[in-house]
């Protein structure tokens, strides 16, 4: 138990529910007798109010409560402003865990690119080809979407923060393997595990996220998370092009093992739990140690008592493949989050190759990454706007798309057809900040849209698109090269183009047809 779950397990301990139970006779009888005694019992007949003083409301709550037929060892929140109840907690306390969040999302995505850019220097340390060097970026992301459906769900097991601080830590580990490698299978093979368990933290921020804020608090938080789950890929060639360049390719993985370290200290010391099941389990104990009463429990535990483990673990991580194959808004909006990360990751190696007529350096090609992060940046302000007064349906999520999806493709034709020495090289980084902005509203605009339409099941919705991106994003990789070789810069740019056109038909057709799709659905929220 890392410090700040400890501190939360010790705050039930003082939570007017577990003080008013341990101050009563812990030995009353069993039975409908004892209702009166249970936190059903004490909220109605307090009406609300933290006082103790009215025998007579008691005596009528038990009667009413038992001719209702409540539970009356189930155990929940205090009231819907209970403190201990993370959507409930100061907006510093938020933001505090957003940033976290973030941090953790921009290293993994640091982590991503870092070393396409010292390819170079990778290739003549480890005597092998430039394509056989991008198989430690492509087995990167093989490994990010591998992990995803499977260790996903294990934040909904045994909470959130020892999710965090275990696969950080792994992630850590093999970074530093990655640093040490003493030849090119060894390396990917860690590269591999390095995505592996740097997936899962990523995961895991988006239901940290849905924890603490609802729907409309959403609008203003997800942005912040978004762009630095997209500004650390943008920004890993930059990084990575002058480390390689100058201290040794090696170094990229050192410098992520060391900053993935201080996150992980950073998140052991300062970041609370907030999966609200777990809360309620440290609740839950608190109140048995203090009456001696084992059946005081929580819904989840009843439920994982009646379900064996293997079950309800099997279940878990069938629901992201169940709901990719059979549900058309998640296959179709990870088919479009495909084609968005494809562009984003095949960057890593076209961009050595777009920018080749400019004579540039590594280290210099790396910086025109920057230009993309800028144009992630600008994406994410206007969000709040567009939703600012949001309700449902959920298909209102698909404007900032629909507005702006179709910088993508304007982007990418630019790029294209700009990139000749005659022109220079900055129309083609300007380039890149216009479909920066155009893949941030795509992913923003997708996420919150398929959080809002699958509620509940929206963490498994989400590992399914994690899943198919990353996989599909990791092999582009490899084929990127041979494209831009075989058929050349300015083509292969329009091809990406072309394909960008024809996914921008995919958020307007949901919004058109989004709430009729729904109604088909067992998965998706009703239509209203």
């Amino acid at each position: 138990m890392v410090l700040q779950s400890f501190i939360q397990y010790k705050a039930f301990s003082q939570s007017a529910d577990v003080q008013r139970l341990s101050t009563r006779n812990v030995k009353q009888p069993s039975g409908p007798s004892r209702a009166a005694s249970t936190l059903v019992e004490q909220d109605v007949a307090t009406g609300g109010k933290r006082t103790s003083d009215i025998d007579e409301e008691r005596v009528a709550a038990k009667e009413k409560s038992s001719s209702d037929g409540k539970d009356e060892f189930l155990v929940d929140w205090d009231g819907s402003r209970d403190p201990l109840n993370p959507q409930n907690w100061s907006w510093f306390k938020k933001w505090s865990i957003v940033l976290l969040v973030s941090q953790i999302a921009i290293i993994v995505g640091v982590a991503a690119g870092i070393d396409s850019s010292a390819a170079q220097e990778a290739a003549a340390r480890f005597e092998v080809s430039e394509e056989v060097m991008e198989l430690q970026t492509a087995i990167f992301l093989v490994g990010f979407g591998v992990a995803a459906p499977f260790l996903g769900p294990l934040s909904e097991i045994g909470g959130r923060l020892p999710v965090y601080v275990i696969t950080l830590g792994a992630f850590c580990l093999f970074e530093v393997g990655s640093a040490l490698a003493p030849n090119i299978q060894t390396r990917v093979i860690l590269r591999f595990f390095a995505g592996f368990f740097g997936s899962t933290p990523l995961s895991n921020a988006g239901g940290s996220l849905a924890d603490i804020v609802g729907p409309t608090e959403r609008t203003f938080v997800f942005p912040v998370f978004a762009a630095a789950g997209f500004l650390g890929p943008s920004l890993g060639p930059a990084i990575g092009g002058y480390l390689g360049y100058k201290v040794g390719q090696e170094w990229c993985d050192w410098l992520m093992a060391i900053w993935g370290g201080a996150i992980v200290i950073l998140v052991a010391l300062f970041m609370p739990e907030t999966f609200a099941p777990s809360l309620l389990r440290m609740k839950a104990l608190q109140i048995r140690k203090a009456t001696g009463d084992e059946r005081y429990t929580t819904a989840l535990e009843r439920a994982r008592k009646d379900t064996p483990f293997i079950q309800h673990l099997r279940h878990a991580f069938a629901m992201p493949f169940k709901l990719l194959f059979l549900e058309p808004i998640v296959f179709f909006v990870a088919l479009y989050m495909t084609v968005v990360y494809i562009v984003l990751f095949g960057a890593f190696e076209a961009y050595p190759l777009i920018f080749e007529p400019f004579d540039l350096n590594p280290g210099e090609i790396g910086l025109t990454f920057i230009a993309i992060a800028i144009g992630i940046g600008i994406a994410a302000t206007p969000t709040p706007l567009v939703y600012k007064r949001y309700l449902l349906p959920p298909e209102e999520r698909l404007i900032l798309a629909m507005c702006l999806s179709w910088l993508v493709p304007v982007g990418l034709f630019w790029q294209a057809w700009t990139a000749y020495a005659s022109i220079g090289p900055w129309p083609c980084i300007v380039a890149g900040l216009v479909w920066g902005i155009g893949v941030l509203s795509i992913f923003i605009s997708s996420y919150q849209y398929v959080i809002d339409v699958y509620n509940v099941w929206s963490a498994s919705a989400l590992g399914s698109l994690t899943f198919l991106r990353y996989i599909v994003s990791g092999g582009g990789i490899m084929w990127t090269r041979p494209l831009f070789m075989s058929i050349g810069t300015h083509w292969a740019l329009s091809f990406y183009g072309f394909l960008s056109v024809v996914m921008t038909i995919i958020p307007f057709a949901f919004y058109v047809y989004g709430k009729r799709i729904r109604s088909w659905s067992r998965y998706a929220l009703s239509p209203v």
